[in-house]
């Protein structure tokens, strides 16, 4: 019997999306679905079992604009019986898709993209509200954004992952011999300044100048290459080279190879800037570790073992201290 084809379309992600390639494409295909990935890439290649169906390399919309007439091309050449996209510029590729070929569609809200506020996020918005006319299911990356889908099909599947290794009720291989180890803090997921990038760099440096002989890890990449030159700056210049430990800084790391820093890690931080969009959204370094987490102080943060009730990193030194 013929396998149900899925197919996944992204313009924006990264082959290797923790959310798309692994959760999603990885686990579809171990439940016996033929599934394919048309997303940026060099070559048509198979990666990791699933055929990926390369689009031409790029950066910035103005690229992926162009690229959605092939996107659309090649999604169809695979005859899909139901198309996945991850992007709301791809609603109306979508919907060509849906008329030319009657596959049923999938929409994948990765984000609260009105958050973003201004004309874009209206844009988009209203993009949506037009999709969900006529999509046939809607998948969510939070349950906070059960009240934009309401009346609409939709399953939540949510971001977070909790590695298989740890223990949320306390793991013996994270308290046992401590003096042999250092205490070390973690922050996993993709980088930025507006995800507390700079403010971990505080926190690295003012438990230094404590003399606390503690080690920060950042795990996960950074695209903004302004955002990684001025972090790696002041770590040159704070001399942190020896206390903070970037893994991943410039490519996606698979949950395997972050594991180890899971069941390391003492304590977790999620020190996000105060941006709409993360006010619904757990942060995903707080599920990602098996022990305490040190939080921002945005509403579904407020059930964190360790929290911040400032944007000034002594508060975050002084709980974890």
């Amino acid at each position: 019997m013929k396998s149900t084809r899925v197919v996944h379309l992204s313009t924006a992600h990264r082959l290797k999306d923790p959310r798309i390639f692994y959760k999603q494409c990885v686990s579809l295909r171990a439940a016996g679905y033929d599934v394919h990935l048309v997303a940026q890439h060099d070559c048509d290649e198979t990666v990791d079992g699933i055929p990926v169906v390369a689009l031409p390399l790029g950066h910035g919309r103005h690229h992926r604009t162009l690229i959605q007439r092939t996107a659309y091309q090649r999604a169809r050449q695979l005859e899909a019986d139901l198309y996945h996209f991850h992007d709301p510029e791809l609603i109306p590729v979508a919907y060509a898709l849906q008329k030319a070929t009657g596959a049923r569609i999938i929409y994948d809200m990765h984000e609260d993209y009105a958050a973003r506020g201004g004309v874009e996020g209206r844009l988009l918005r209203g993009l949506e509200h037009w999709c969900f006319s006529w999509v046939d299911h809607v998948v969510i990356a939070e349950e906070g954004y059960e009240t934009i889908v309401r009346g609409v099909p939709h399953t939540p599947v949510l971001n977070y992952f909790f590695s298989p290794n740890a223990q949320r009720n306390g793991n013996p291989d994270l308290v046992s011999d401590e003096t042999c180890r250092p205490f070390r803090l973690c922050c996993t997921g993709v980088q930025s300044a507006g995800r507390g990038l700079n403010e971990m760099i505080d926190l690295a440096y003012a438990f230094l100048q404590a003399g606390k002989p503690w080690q920060l890890d950042i795990v996960g990449i950074c695209h903004r290459e302004c955002d990684r030159a001025h972090a790696m700056k002041r770590i040159r210049t704070l001399k942190l080279e020896d206390t903070v430990r970037l893994t991943g800084w410039d490519r996606y790391l698979s949950w395997p190879q972050m594991a180890p820093f899971f069941r390391e890690a003492h304590v977790g931080l999620a020190l996000m800037r105060p941006h709409p969009n993360y006010r619904i959204s757990i942060p995903q370094s707080f599920t990602n570790t098996s022990t305490s987490a040190c939080l921002s102080s945005v509403p579904t943060s407020r059930s964190g073992v360790l929290l911040s009730r400032r944007t000034s990193v002594g508060p975050w030194l002084t709980l974890v201290m």
